[in-house]
């Protein structure tokens, strides 16, 4: 995965430019209670990691709330 400056994602959005809005697949999706505990088995983070300064921090922080075996998924879609 490609690091994007923050100068390049605000040049993008003073041009008018975005990304595509959330589909209804994605809207379906509904997070389900914890397991015992406050647990999770899978932690999902989208179009925000680029704008994460401390990210050390906080994958790990997520990390910590996961289940053995548990993962993380962080989706960052194409420029258009």
């Amino acid at each position: 995965m490609a690091y994007i400056a923050r100068e390049q994602w605000e040049e993008r959005y003073r041009g008018g430019k975005g990304f595509r809005r959330v589909g209804e697949r994605e809207r379906a999706l509904r997070p389900g209670p914890a397991a015992r505990g406050g647990v999770r088995d899978l932690v999902v983070v989208r179009l925000l990691y680029p704008f994460v300064r401390d990210r050390g921090r906080v994958l790990h922080g997520l990390g910590e709330r996961l289940r053995d075996g548990g993962g993380q998924l962080f989706a960052q879609h194409g420029w258009e």
